[in-house]
């Protein structure tokens, strides 16, 4: 009678690694399907506010902004840019950095 208990309670242990291992490879499967569709660097306003993060506003103009642009960039910073038509000057809109830097160097 013990016998029958403890290989029950294998069978049901082994039966529950079984699936949390078939749901991991298709959640693994999912991820690098979509890995691709992530946008990183310059989108829309409306893009960047789907992601539910700070935005934070930098106003630069000239190469000052074509700089900044190479850098967030470089680190796959989410960010706008924005006319600002009043001073016919360009304004740059980019999500909390820390939260994007996360990402580190390597993912481009």
């Amino acid at each position: 009678m013990a016998g029958d208990l403890g290989e029950q309670a294998i069978k049901v242990e082994w039966k529950a690694v079984e699936i949390t291992a078939q749901a991991l490879k298709a959640l693994i499967r999912q991820i690098i399907e979509n890995k691709d569709k992530v946008q990183h660097g310059q989108q829309s306003l409306s893009k960047l506010n789907l992601q539910g993060k700070k935005l934070e506003q930098v106003e630069l103009t000239g190469e000052d902004m074509k700089n900044f642009r190479r850098e967030l960039n470089k680190y796959s910073v989410d960010f706008s840019v924005m006319r600002d038509h009043a001073s016919a000057s360009e304004r740059q809109k980019a999500p909390d950095k820390e939260k994007s830097a996360d990402r580190g160097h390597d993912e481009r």
